[in-house]
């Protein structure tokens, strides 16, 4: 797939568990991924050599974090 028509899916909840294999399974299937979660420890404790997974702490329930 060509860099410029790569998918992006964002996913939240996604530090650990279902929504970490979630955010995996997009970028296994060609999608650009944002791990977005608001525990900074688990966030911090991700790594991948993937430059196709992003990880973001912030809460989204949170409108000040949003912006």
């Amino acid at each position: 797939m060509n860099e410029d028509n790569k998918k992006l899916a964002i996913v939240t909840g996604a530090a650990r568990g279902i929504g970490l294999a979630t955010a995996l399974m997009f970028c296994e299937n060609g999608f650009k991924v944002a791990i977005v979660d608001n525990d900074k420890k688990q966030i911090d404790n991700l790594s991948f050599t993937n430059e196709n997974l992003k990880t973001f702490c912030f809460d989204i329930s949170n409108d000040d974090d949003l912006e």
